[in-house]
């Protein structure tokens, strides 16, 4: 339930302050909670922050308390909007080598 659990979204990592405990998300209408956005939101906990770094395309859950929103989790979207996530750089096998 949305009460406790937070509320699903999907967007884009702005900037992360570690000792802030905050990160900035480029996010999609989050539907019952706010439409789409660049926003600042501080962590339930630090180790959300772990690992996370801006451009990263995310799934994250916000818990509202109050006046102020929180992240709760934070994971890698298993597909970002410009195809698979995960997939590097491609070399062209195609031309000789050695040449």
């Amino acid at each position: 339930a949305a009460e406790d659990g937070g509320y699903p979204a999907h967007g884009t990592v702005k900037s992360v302050d570690v000792e802030a405990q905050t990160v900035t998300i480029d996010h999609e209408d989050i539907p019952g909670l706010m439409m789409g956005m660049a926003m600042k939101f501080e962590v339930s906990e630090p180790g959300i922050l772990s690992g996370v770094a801006p451009g990263q395309v995310v799934d994250f859950r916000v818990r509202k308390d109050g006046e102020r929103y929180f992240v709760t989790e934070i994971r890698i979207a298993a597909t970002g909007r410009s195809g698979r996530a995960g997939t590097g750089q491609r070399k062209d096998t195609s031309a000789p080598a050695g040449k």
